[in-house]
């Protein structure tokens, strides 16, 4: 048999113990996408890409990065264009909410982007390259306008809408 004496004597303690381990587990589960600790500084949360493909030379971009910064409560939101006529990217940086990556979590999660991948029923987009890729449990996944459900290029606009929307 085994003696739990000493669990006895120190039923306060263990309470604690267990309270303190419940709680950064539960604090660092969600705060970004589903589960997984809150990433380090600089890590790339979300990613939005699009680029208009109405001529087979065009090269022209717009990009938008939600990375995290050493103040949990504030994000990068870096913005990232080429037009068809630039040799060269340009870009701009702006401290944003850390809402912003949860206004497009929410997104992300209500329209399964993770799922998009295996989806036998996917379709693609002409003319449009939209490339959402973001973390989720430590792993990025990529989704694009190459494999989508029929209203996929709605939702990735929409992701890119909100990350516009915490501009300026």
């Amino acid at each position: 048999m085994t003696d739990f004496s000493i669990i006895r004597g120190n039923i306060p303690l263990a309470l604690i113990l267990f309270a303190v381990v419940f709680a950064v587990v539960y604090l660092s589960m969600g705060a970004f996408g589903k589960g997984g600790a809150v990433p380090a500084a600089d890590t790339m949360l979300v990613d939005y890409y699009c680029a208009e493909r109405n001529a087979e030379d065009s090269r022209g971009y717009s990009e938008m990065v939600l990375y995290t910064t050493a103040d949990k409560d504030k994000l990068k939101l870096c913005i990232y264009s080429k037009t068809d006529e630039a040799d060269d990217e340009s870009g701009t940086e702006y401290a944003v909410d850390a809402k912003a990556a949860q206004d497009c979590f929410e997104i992300i999660e209500k329209h399964r982007l993770d799922r998009w991948n295996s989806d036998e029923n996917s379709v693609s987009a002409d003319g449009v390259l939209i490339v959402c890729k973001y973390l989720e449990k430590g792993e990025y996944i990529r989704v694009s306008t190459e494999s989508m459900p029929a209203d996929g290029e709605a939702v990735l606009r929409s992701i890119g809408d909100v990350m516009a929307g915490y501009i300026g």
